[in-house]
């Protein structure tokens, strides 16, 4: 990841701010404040718990990497029926013409990975949603 350039190496926290574009002071704030919740045992912050086996950040090097939001799982998502048809939840009937799988069908584990049994869901599913479609072409 490093030589991808995904992840940045810092030897010094100076650095990190400097490279980042970061508030050094905040930055150090920051990181008293987790060393504190992890000491404690609790993130007064957040309110949550802080596992026995965290460390503390005290000293370099140090590493940086953007992270954004993503679907891992999805436990819900368009209810289908056994032809991978999206339903009219009022009517309780297949909307015409409409074919589902998939992450949208709450299947699969979006762009983070595919699990044994998600992956027996997608190539199920998108089968038949694929011959669903296919049959009810004119």
């Amino acid at each position: 990841m490093l030589e991808r350039g995904c992840v940045r190496k810092y030897e010094m926290l100076e650095a990190l701010a400097d490279g980042e574009t970061i508030n050094l002071e905040g930055l150090r704030a920051s990181i008293a404040e987790w060393n504190k919740a992890v000491e404690e045992g609790k993130d007064a912050h957040y309110g949550r718990y802080v596992n026995k086996l965290a460390k503390p950040m005290s000293q370099g090097p140090w590493y940086v990497s953007q992270m954004v939001p993503k679907v891992h799982h999805c436990m819900g998502g368009i209810l289908t029926d056994m032809a991978a048809r999206p339903m009219d939840c009022t009517a309780n009937e297949p909307i015409p013409g409409l074919f589902a799988a998939g992450e949208a069908t709450g299947g699969v584990h979006g762009a983070v990975r595919l699990g044994s049994c998600a992956i027996t869901d997608c190539i199920v599913y998108g089968r038949i949603a694929a011959k669903s479609a296919a049959a009810a072409s004119p």
